[in-house]
């Protein structure tokens, strides 16, 4: 005798049970999924040195640092801020004076 399992069994219109349907779980790429380690501002600011709370706050307020906002704290995956971090500092080098 083969097991029913929930997708095989049939439905009895007569019942008064609704079906729910569950959006399906989309898996993002970034860093931020993979990684479990948050900091706040103020890990951040010890952590990166040359960058300021207020340019922190500046930066995500832009749209252009990830944050997760907890209890009215920003908090930062470490990576993407390591990331992030690198990517303005090569930008720094890569200017040319004109």
């Amino acid at each position: 005798m083969k097991k029913k399992t929930p997708d095989s069994c049939s439905h009895n219109p007569n019942t008064n049970s609704t079906r729910q349907t569950v959006a399906p779980v989309k898996i993002r790429s970034d860093p931020a999924a993979s990684s479990d380690h948050f900091i706040d501002v103020n890990e951040a600011k010890l952590i990166l040195k040359t960058v300021s709370a207020q340019k922190l706050y500046y930066h995500c307020a832009n749209g252009h640092l990830p944050f997760i906002r907890q209890a009215g704290k920003l908090y930062f995956s470490e990576a993407v801020l390591r990331l992030w971090h690198d990517r303005i500092e090569s930008r720094k080098h890569c200017r040319v004076d004109r």
